[in-house]
């Protein structure tokens, strides 16, 4: 006995959102050997001392070993050696990718939990209406919620910097 075709068809669909996922969880892009931070660049830092939650603001200079940003009018200096992890932004993104990732992991629940609830004899019509249901949710949903901003990180272990007039240079090696 053969596998139906709206099974078949199920199962495909199921194949080409998780694929469809597998993008979204690429790795951001890391900035080449010389990346540069122009003040009034947007930047997000997470520092080694508390508080320890993730800082967002604008990039002012580096004085010495003490990165100085402004956080919505308050300047912020933080040591250079407590800084955990460092960001820039590099431009905003389009809402379109929050409603693909979204809609993609939105159809794969709903498709699980349609098949999940529904009897032996119904479990593809349920699964296929899972499929779209969880899909309209979640593309609203990451729509809405998956921010549009970009960032890139900016590797601090080893690099050095040169502050030329305006521009923070970050060379990443010895």
């Amino acid at each position: 006995m053969g596998i139906p075709s709206r099974h078949r068809l199920l199962q495909f669909s199921l194949l080409m959102t998780a694929l469809a996922a597998a993008e979204f969880t690429l790795p951001d892009p890391c900035l080449g050997q010389d990346a540069t931070i122009d003040p009034g660049d947007r930047i997000r830092v997470k520092p080694l001392i508390q508080p320890k939650g993730r800082v967002t603001g604008s990039f002012i200079e580096v004085a010495k070993d003490t990165l100085i940003f402004d956080t919505r009018g308050d300047v912020r200096r933080l040591a250079i050696s407590d800084i955990k992890t460092l960001q820039v932004s590099v431009g905003q993104g389009s809402h379109l990718q929050g409603t693909i990732f979204g809609g993609v992991v939105g159809a794969v629940g709903g498709a699980l939990v349609g098949a999940a609830v529904a009897g032996e004899d119904d479990e593809l019509g349920n699964g296929f209406i899972g499929f779209w249901i969880g899909g309209a949710i979640g593309a609203a949903l990451g729509w809405a919620l998956l921010t549009p901003e970009k960032w890139v990180s900016v590797p601090i272990e080893n690099f050095r910097f040169t502050v030329s007039p305006g521009v923070l240079r970050f060379r990443v090696g010895l």
